[in-house]
């Protein structure tokens, strides 16, 4: 069963109509608790089940650590509503709305899912359905939905949970911008946050300026540990889960705030604040000279180096850097950085060398006599192409995917980082050792993945990165081949139209080319002969 009837628009503080300050006696705190069992999460204002969840009268619930402030039930306070609750038996979920209509819904659309318990557990403020803003003195609160069959929705005034929920699947419903949605609006100013998980992500933020002029555009980067696998920006307008872009018209103070989350746990918010600095609105640096410290660009080339060999680093840098910070890092501890070895700080480029395959983050942050600049980092992903043997050795980055006997999953190649011009997918599949023989022909397909289709090459060999001319005994080339924008290859075990043999193990090795962009992702898959 899922309740899911109002999406909506963007979650401000901002006011649509005018209160004052929220009197404290007119206010009492939601409690957040969740059964490890279930999965669920419940909030509840009413001391007596607060205190019965406490001590175990309904066991396998533990508080979260988070608690927000609401109206109390009865209070008469202007601009309240009431919220109204339901529960379901078979599905030991709550469910509330602080919409009259919704609850109005619930009640005819599914009687026998959901019992109404009451029409006021506590009251809370509307949501402007059009802006998704809450009123004055007054903060949002989100409803996300598990999207099970077990339906559970978990309420929060927490972006950084918001977050977590949504990395986990979760649906957000409410008011205003689909893309972050308010249930409804309680007093500002009551929450409790336990602290973050050691395990979730922990970020730091910079601004590409701090005092800028407003009018301009400046860059927002985060640096990340424990990689974070979901991020929101509040403030500005982000393409990329680390970065961050914003304008702004008039002079003053504003922040920039980043909320991530990984599986283990939402992180502490990270902030930056800019002050937008009219011209002539600021003392000079003292000493005269540049206005800011440096912003900086990097570039790495090659694009995927060899392991043993070289990456020339390159920083192109403003305001005239009288030296550099370079150093490196690793991508999912950004807090474990040492210095380049080798490179120098008078000079704005570098050469960097590695021994491991896999991804190393370089940062580079220029300086001069306002201060230091804000890092910039690109991740350069180190190459071991010849441990892949065969004919894998001759190109510049491959990626091995090993597919189980069976497995009708869809795989695709922006999980492994992207499928760019220089990279060869290898995908793995070993024959049983019985049957002998198959009856039904199989087949492997890869077509475009979230882009315009590109022309690719697929062929089927007992080599991975084998591209020569097809040769149907798999001696001097592949069994098979196919070309195209959707390539495929039927195939079989011990019957044609390509008989492999059991306890064999083959490679469809795929390369882009015609891909006239940075990366153009695909995503394979396997029928398998029966």
């Amino acid at each position: 069963m899922r309740l899911r009837f109002f999406l909506g628009a963007l979650a401000a503080a901002a006011s649509f109509c005018a209160t004052a300050a929220i009197p404290a006696s007119e206010q009492a705190v939601a409690v957040e608790f969740y059964h490890a069992g279930f999965d669920h999460y419940f909030i509840t204002a009413a001391p007596a089940e607060i205190s019965d969840l406490d001590t175990g009268v309904h066991q396998g619930w533990a508080r979260t650590g988070y608690r927000f402030s609401v109206i109390k039930p009865g209070s008469t306070y202007p601009g309240t509503s009431p919220v109204c609750r339901f529960f379901s038996e078979k599905l030991s979920s709550h469910f509330y709305s602080a919409k009259p209509a919704e609850c109005d819904e619930v009640k005819v659309k599914f009687p026998q899912t959901w019992l109404f318990e009451a029409p006021e557990v506590l009251r809370a403020f509307l949501v402007n359905p059009a802006t998704g803003e809450c009123p004055a003195d007054t903060t949002p609160v989100f409803r996300l939905y598990n999207n099970r069959a077990d339906a559970n929705h978990r309420y929060t005034d927490q972006l950084s949970v918001f977050v977590f929920m949504k990395g986990k699947g979760y649906i957000p419903e409410g008011d205003g911008s689909p893309a972050l949605p308010v249930a409804f609006c309680t007093p500002s100013g009551g929450d409790t946050v336990p602290p973050a998980s050691p395990a979730a992500p922990k970020c730091t933020v910079s601004a590409s300026n701090t005092t800028p002029a407003p009018g301009s555009t400046i860059t927002l980067n985060a640096i990340c540990n424990n990689v974070p696998t979901a991020y929101l920006w509040t403030g500005c307008v982000s393409t990329q889960q680390g970065t961050c872009t914003a304008t702004q018209a008039t002079a003053g103070p504003v922040t920039y705030t980043l909320y991530a989350a990984n599986a283990q746990g939402p992180a502490d918010p990270a902030s930056v604040t800019v002050v937008w600095t009219a011209p002539g609105g600021g003392n000079p640096p003292p000493g005269g000279g540049n206005p800011t410290p440096p912003l900086c660009a990097l570039s790495a080339t090659p694009r995927f180096p060899a392991i043993g060999t070289s990456v020339s680093l390159s920083a192109t840098c403003s305001q005239s850097p009288t030296s550099y910070q370079w150093l490196q890092c690793d991508p999912t501890n950004t807090a474990n950085c040492t210095p380049i070895p080798g490179c120098s700080a008078s000079s704005a480029t570098c050469m960097a060398i590695s021994s491991t395959p896999g991804i190393t983050r370089y940062i580079v942050s220029g300086i001069n006599n306002v201060g230091t600049g804000p890092y910039v980092a690109i991740d350069v992903e180190w190459q071991n192409s010849a441990a892949f043997g065969g004919f894998c050795g001759q190109y510049e980055r491959v990626k091995k995917v090993v597919i189980p006997w069976g497995d009708g999953s869809r795989y695709t190649t922006d999980v492994y980082g992207g499928f760019t011009g220089e990279t060869v997918f290898v995908f793995q599949v070993t024959v049983p050792g019985s049957p002998a023989s198959y009856g039904t022909a199989g087949y492997a397909s890869l077509a475009e993945y979230r882009g315009p289709p590109a022309y690719r090459h697929m062929t089927l060999s007992k080599q991975p990165c084998d591209f020569r001319n097809p040769d149907p005994t798999g001696v001097n080339g592949p069994l098979g081949a196919s070309a195209g924008t959707a390539v495929i290859i039927d195939w079989n075990v011990g019957a044609l139209p390509i008989g492999l043999a059991p306890g064999q193990t083959y490679y469809f090795s795929v390369r882009n080319l015609g891909c006239g962009q940075d990366s153009c992702d695909a995503s394979t898959s396997v029928n398998w002969p029966h």
